[in-house]
């Protein structure tokens, strides 16, 4: 893997998705692929409510498996996971908002 082009994403995710992260329930996340994501990139999640508002909570994960171009994946998604959840990658900020 290059290290020279990997890439740090900052996303948004709803709170019900955000906890089942955090809790090890959910190891993927199915995104429109616009942001060219690879193997070896960062992904930054941030919690959003319901209103779309963020609650300060975010994690910090690395792309270990991604799938595209795969039956049963729309055009211009993708699936991607990540491996060795480390709980204390979850950090508190209320001070932190992406646009």
């Amino acid at each position: 893997m290059n290290t020279e082009n990997i890439k740090h994403h900052k996303i948004k995710i709803r709170s019900e998705y955000f906890k089942a992260v955090v809790q090890e329930n959910k190891r993927f996340e199915v995104r429109k692929n616009d942001r060219d994501y690879k193997l070896g990139d960062t992904v930054s999640m941030f919690e959003i409510n319901e209103q779309g508002d963020q609650t300060g909570s975010y994690c910090t994960l690395v792309i270990s498996y991604i799938l595209t171009d795969l039956d049963g994946i729309d055009t211009g998604y993708c699936v991607f996971g990540w491996r060795e959840w480390n709980f204390k990658k979850i950090i508190i900020s209320k001070n932190f908002k992406i646009k």
